[in-house]
Parts: structure tokens; C-alpha cells; sequence
């Protein structure tokens, strides 16, 4: 049986998620996988950086409540994010970024895949920015380095929209691929069809007032390409609009 180890960048909701997966079912997925999955680094922006490379006992951070938690007291810990000396340093198998989306530049997330693969690790992100914004240099750069850059959950929340649509993409091209990717999306879609078709310039405005948990940005317009996420007039992958 394989293994792999993790370096967990931001210890949010989406690693905090992963890490509950791999503490209450990681010997069943390793057995159906063939592989299994350990986490050696942990870097957050509040809790500080955690390194164990012998494997980071999840437990005391999972009963740990979010905004408590702090890596200082820990064997290994620190309260300072180390975040590219664990990124290049620590000898974890795959950089799992999920750390907040900057739509305007894409960082920091934009940088820490790159140390990642420049490093010969392969990248796992929920992050949109990096995708919307270097998502072809990044895929070359993890091509020229031999590693992977994974990025299924960056659209509908990790459902297998994109892997599932790219052997099915192998024998023909298409210039433009649109869908509704969510809700929210497709409640903003509507204001915005509201505010072409009357002129209406407060169905924006109620757009971001009834969702201000949506990330919204004027001008999110984005394709799917030759099975590539292509920034048009983007700053997230939010919305697909017309």
C-alpha cells in the first residue's frame, strides 16, 4: 500500500473538513484506495505553522474549538505561518492550498502553488484565483516539473464537474462552455438578466445585500476552454455569465 503525505495550507473549513475525513475514516479509504494519507505540516494564518513528519496527531486540533486554536504549544509548533519553508522544505508529497480567494491578484495563493511545484509537489486547491488568473501557466508549470495541479474544488464545491468532463472533451473542441455552476450564481445571473432587460440599477445591489456570503464581482465572466479554466473579464469563478 502507498502513502502520501500532506502539507495543509490554511486550516479553515475545507482542511479542517479533510483532516475530520482522514481522523474518523482514513483506514477504510485506505483500504478501498490503496493508499494512505497522512498529514505531516499545517500552516494558518491565525493558529501559527505545525510540523510532525512523523505524522501531526489530529485530535487535539479537531476538538479544538476554530478560533482557539493555536500551534504554539504543540511539539513542532509555532505561532508564526511558516508558509514557505513548509511549502518548499518539509518533505510532504502534495501542498493542499486552501487558504481565502483574492480575486484581484489571487494571493497568496497564487504564490504558494507555485513554490509547491517549483518544488516537485504536487498541488491540491479549493483556491479560484490561481485557476481564473495563471491557470494555464500553473498546469505548464506542474507539466515541466512532472507533478499535478489538482484544482476540482475550486467549481461547485468539489463536485466532479471538471473530471468528469475531460476524457469526454478528449476527441473535440468547443470555444465556449456555459452553465449555471450554482445557486448563487444563478440568483445573481437573474439580477443581472433583471438589470440588462429594465434598467434597474438596484438588482445588483440586492444581489450582494440578500447573498453577502457570495464573493461578487462586476465583469466575473469566465469560459471553459479545451477543458481549461480561462479568465475573461475575470477576477473568481463565481458565475458564468452571457
Amino acid at each position: 500500500m502507498g502513502r502520501y503525505d500532506l502539507a495543509l495550507i490554511g486550516f479553515g473549513g475545507v482542511n479542517r473538513a479533510l483532516t475530520e475525513l482522514i481522523s474518523r475514516s482514513g483506514d477504510r479509504l485506505a483500504g478501498e484506495l490503496d493508499f494512505a494519507l497522512r498529514v505531516v505540516a499545517i500552516t494558518d494564518l491565525r493558529a501559527g505553522s505545525l510540523v510532525d513528519t512523523a505524522d501531526i496527531d489530529l485530535t487535539p486540533l479537531l476538538t479544538a474549538e476554530p478560533g482557539e486554536l493555536s500551534f504554539a504549544g504543540l511539539a513542532g509548533g509555532s505561532a508564526v505561518p511558516r508558509n514557505e519553508w513548509v511549502i518548499r522544505e518539509v518533505p510532504a508529497d502534495i501542498v493542499v492550498e486552501a487558504t481565502f480567494t483574492n480575486p484581484t491578484d489571487g494571493e497568496p495563493t497564487l504564490t504558494h502553488v507555485r513554490w509547491a511545484l517549483e518544488s516537485g509537489k504536487h498541488v491540491c486547491t479549493t483556491d479560484k484565483g490561481p485557476v481564473a488568473l495563471a491557470g494555464r501557466a500553473l498546469m505548464r508549470l506542474a507539466v515541466e516539473r512532472g507533478v499535478s495541479f489538482e484544482f476540482e474544488g475550486s467549481v461547485l464545491s468539489g463536485t466532479p464537474v471538471l473530471r468528469t468532463a475531460e476524457p469526454c472533451s478528449a476527441a473535440w473542441r468547443s470555444p465556449a462552455s456555459r452553465t449555471i455552476m450554482n445557486g448563487t450564481s444563478n440568483y445573481i445571473r437573474a439580477e443581472h438578466r433583471d438589470l440588462r432587460n429594465t434598467g434597474d440599477q438596484s438588482a445588483r445591489g440586492r444581489a450582494q445585500l440578500r447573498l453577502p456570503f457570495a464573493q461578487f464581482s462586476d465583469g466575473a465572466n469566465l469560459v471553459v476552454q479545451g477543458g481549461l479554466l480561462e479568465r475573461e473579464e475575470a477576477t473568481a469563478l463565481l458565475t458564468l455569465l452571457p
